[in-house]
């Protein structure tokens, strides 16, 4: 892997915004009444996130 895109993930990771709407926001999605624990749901949500932000940072890499 190449030190700008190595660059470009550390930023990315340590970016405020994305602990902030794992926090705000995910939750709001969770339900505690269904058979797969909380953690579990926030998890699956936040892979969400990161296979479509993958996708975003990919299209804007190959353009």
């Amino acid at each position: 892997m190449g030190r700008q895109a190595r660059t470009g993930f550390a930023v990315s990771g340590l970016n405020p915004k994305v602990f902030l709407l794992f926090v705000a926001l995910l939750p709001q999605f969770t339900d505690a009444n269904t058979g797969l624990p909380v953690p579990a749901q926030l998890l699956a949500l936040a892979c969400v996130h990161l296979a479509s932000s993958a996708v975003v940072y990919t299209a804007v890499a190959a353009a």
